[in-house]
């Protein structure tokens, strides 16, 4: 992580974004499907593919988090 903020770019504030709004889309709608809070489990469908996408997101991120880290070796 020391390495990823040494040089903080613009690149890299989109990369730490991303990661938040996939925890973002993780959580909300993980706490709607387990608790129906708080968008009272309108739809199961789409709540499911909104977790599936930010559990994407987040691999997408994580997989560009370790490209700019290496570049920087």
């Amino acid at each position: 992580m020391r390495l990823f903020l040494e040089s903080f770019s613009l690149v890299k504030s989109f990369t730490l974004l991303g990661f938040f709004v996939a925890a973002m889309h993780v959580v909300v709608f993980g706490l709607d499907l387990a608790l129906a809070w708080p968008l009272q489990r309108a739809s199961v469908p789409f709540d499911a593919i909104c977790v599936v996408c930010g559990l994407m997101l987040t691999y997408l991120s994580w997989d560009t988090f370790r490209d700019q880290v290496r570049e920087e070796r």
